[in-house]
């Protein structure tokens, strides 16, 4: 492939791509315009992060927050990448009827591909004990767009983890879970220098736990799964 036959993909590319999100801006309702807007870009320090307001992602979100001004938009240079073809592929197996949700799934796909260059710095892996509905949202969003789980939860923590020092956390993190909830599937995600500072000031200063801001973040910014996803079963070590 040609450099102007590249560049005339790229373009193609990027207009269909404007084109389904001038579309999607026309039909949405406002809640869900919000929360693309939040979506569409990928500031991942603490200082340019905002915190979008309430959106109808799922049930467990909270209500009366206050609308703010989304992030601005990435710099051309580091525009999200169109889909591979493995996740244009996922997005037919896994296509639903809503196109304010595929429209969702291909902007958390592209962000989370787009972050793979902003990563620095050393990182660790730590795994949180979550429950079926958090575990659901994460596996679908990644099956549907062919995503490593850990990118995708990595990405949300990133992108959507109050600053360190905040006085004045937003409501919806700091709601409690019911006490009937089960936590028993496990979920990874990648730590950096700078999550682990917003993590730990949450929970010392505010007392939080490390699954509660996972589940809070999960439910209010990734779609509820169609079905609850089962984790994958273990080989059975065999007796000899």
């Amino acid at each position: 492939m040609t450099k102007e036959e590249r560049a005339e993909k790229e373009a193609r590319e990027k207009a269909d791509f404007e084109r389904r999100m001038e579309l999607l801006r026309a039909t949405a309702p406002p809640s869900d315009t919000r929360l693309l807007k939040s979506v569409s870009a990928v500031s991942l320090s603490p200082a340019e992060t905002l915190e979008p307001a309430a959106v109808s992602a799922g049930p467990s979100e909270a209500t009366g927050a206050a609308e703010e001004e989304p992030p601005p938009p990435l710099p051309a240079e580091d525009a999200p990448e169109a889909l591979s073809p493995a996740q244009r592929a996922a997005a037919r197996l896994y296509a639903s009827d809503d196109p304010r949700l595929e429209s969702l799934l291909d902007a958390i796909a592209q962000q989370v591909k787009a972050r793979r260059r902003h990563q620095t710095g050393p990182v660790r892996r730590v795994l949180v004990t979550v429950d079926s509905d958090v575990f659901s949202r994460i596996s679908h969003v990644s099956h549907a767009r062919r995503m490593n789980k850990i990118e995708v939860l990595s990405y949300l923590l990133a992108r959507y983890l109050p600053e360190a020092g905040r006085t004045d956390p937003p409501a919806w993190i700091m709601q409690e879970r019911p006490e009937e909830v089960l936590n028993c599937f496990h979920v990874v995600y990648l730590e950096d220098p700078e999550i682990a500072a917003r993590l730990d000031w949450l929970e010392h200063k505010f007392g939080l736990l490390k699954v509660d801001i996972v589940a809070a973040i999960v439910t209010r910014y990734l779609p509820s799964a169609p079905f609850v996803v089962p984790p994958k079963r273990r080989p059975r070590r065999k007796r000899l």
